[in-house]
């Protein structure tokens, strides 16, 4: 018989996780530090009322990254993709400016969940970013798994040994229960959060099609993708050559949009307010 686990983190009291602030503490908190930002006209404040949380999910080089830099500045990347070199280059290329600061994590370190919480708490108690980013799930997933096969039972063995050395539905589910923890956290700040992430191929168990969706370990994905304001499929239009996303579900790709957006969108988050607030629609 499997002796109980010992978690190197402590569990967490669920009654203690913190709440998701209210759109007035999100709306205060903007016109307290940020009074005089906006973008396309339209202040932090206001835009805060109706978008907040964004999940953005699609291949690599699907632009979303390229999307973190028309985020509400400034802005705070935690960085487990190695992705800001894109933002990087873009700056050089483009010759634009940036308010933003980052961490960068690896996802093979057992510790990077640890660092990342601890990170996030100094974030949330300095209050000086308008946007914070996770970049990406997908890999903060694979962190947590590493962290949960490090786990010791009474005995002093790890889990890992215990089947040797691979993940089973034990592992999983303890980290689905860890990644929404930390989600849970993440979506506490009270200002803009944006979470990217990388896309799988799924079948739909009841009529076996096939569904493009985040690649998050196992039923985390669906109740993921419930908390957002804004949840997006990106891909890269060959033909028009820019960023897209879609904005709607299609059968196959999972998106909705709390905003009322067309079934495709461009890749912009100043070109979604100019749609939603200035009745101006830049993708015709």
């Amino acid at each position: 018989m499997t002796k109980p686990y010992k978690n190197p983190v402590p569990a967490p009291d669920p009654d203690a996780l913190p709440e998701v602030p209210t759109t007035k503490e999100c709306v205060s908190f903007m016109k307290e530090k940020f009074p005089k930002r906006e973008i396309r006209g339209i202040k932090y404040s206001t835009i805060i009322e109706d978008i907040r949380t964004l999940l953005i999910y699609g291949a690599p080089g699907t632009g979303k990254t390229y999307f973190i830099a028309t985020m509400p500045q400034p802005i705070f990347v935690f960085d487990i993709d190695d992705g800001l070199r894109t933002i990087r280059t873009r700056m050089r290329k483009e010759k634009f400016k940036l308010a933003y600061d980052y961490e960068t994590y690896d996802f093979g370190d057992k510790h990077t969940p640890e660092k990342m919480a601890a990170k996030f708490d100094e974030v949330k108690e300095e209050k000086k970013y308008a946007t914070i980013v996770l970049d990406t799930a997908s890999k903060l997933n694979r962190a947590i798994m590493a962290q949960v096969l490090d786990l010791k039972t009474e005995g002093g063995s790890s889990t890992a040994k215990n089947v040797g050395g691979a993940p089973g539905k034990l592992h999983y589910g303890i980290q689905i229960f860890m990644f929404e923890r930390f989600i849970s956290h993440f979506m506490s700040y009270p200002g803009f959060v944006l979470v990217n992430s990388h896309a799988a191929i799924q079948k739909n168990k009841i009529d076996m099609i096939e569904e493009v969706m985040p690649a998050i370990t196992g039923g985390a994905s669906n109740r993921l993708s419930d908390s957002f304001d804004e949840y997006y499929h990106s891909f890269y239009d060959s033909v028009g050559k820019r960023y897209r996303a879609n904005a709607r579900p299609d059968g196959i790709y999972q998106a909705r949009s709390r905003g009322g957006l067309p079934d495709v969108v461009g890749l912009d988050f100043g070109e979604i307010i100019d749609y939603i607030y200035n009745d101006i629609n830049p993708w015709e």
